[in-house]
């Protein structure tokens, strides 16, 4: 019950929330909002022209990619405890964890 309380209260708050005119998103914008759009698992994002809201992509990611290309050192992490010698998030949506060998022969892992 109590969990509900704070979810309405929230709802409150940010009914009255209106940005700021005189303080915009900050000076870089586009990767501002790439990454609010990237934290709740949505392909990309882009601000708007008056740089006020972000706008996300309706496509969204895997549960897997998220975890693993959140953050680029994660999917490392994830590729060096398989054995591989680091990870990199690539792909067309930049959201693959690709795991990468240091062996000429061998290329790509996953």
């Amino acid at each position: 019950m109590r969990i509900v309380k704070v979810v309405h209260y929230i709802k409150l708050l940010s009914a009255h929330f209106t940005p700021h005119p005189n303080h915009p998103l900050p000076t870089s914008p586009g990767r501002f909002c790439a990454g609010t759009c990237h934290a709740i698992g949505r392909v990309t994002g882009e601000c708007n022209p008056s740089r006020t809201d972000c706008t996300c992509s309706e496509q969204t990611v895997s549960p897997r990619q998220w975890a693993t290309c959140l953050d680029t050192g994660i999917c490392s992490i994830y590729c060096v405890r398989k054995g591989f010698a680091r990870g990199k998030c690539a792909g067309p949506t930049g959201w693959d964890c690709n795991c990468v060998t240091n062996k000429s022969d061998s290329g790509e892992g996953e």
